[in-house]
């Protein structure tokens, strides 16, 4: 079975930083075939930047798109990014893992 985890991100630079190295030390010791996907709303923060370039290294996808004010909207154009069986979202703000 595989799983996608959806990050929601914008302008986080220490909180993804740190969500990133959990889940890829997660994936590199249990779960090979699971996937990040990265979505991005738009992050102007240079240490941010660096940080999503840091997690296209490790394989996760990144994507861009707008918030616009919709949350919902949002997460839902990032699970259509998601190929798993199962996805599980998480905010950089708000993870526990």
């Amino acid at each position: 079975m595989k799983i996608s985890y959806l990050v929601t991100c914008h302008n986080e630079a220490k909180e993804l930083l740190e969500l990133i190295e959990k889940l890829n030390a997660h994936l590199l010791s249990s779960a090979p075939n699971d996937e990040v996907v990265i979505l991005d709303d738009f992050s102007d923060n240079e240490d941010t930047k660096k940080i999503l370039e840091k997690a296209r290294s490790y394989g996760f996808t990144v994507v861009q798109h707008a918030l616009n004010k919709n949350f919902a909207e949002h997460k839902n154009y990032g699970s259509k990014r998601c190929v798993g069986d199962l996805s599980r979202s998480f905010t950089t703000n708000g993870f526990i893992f």
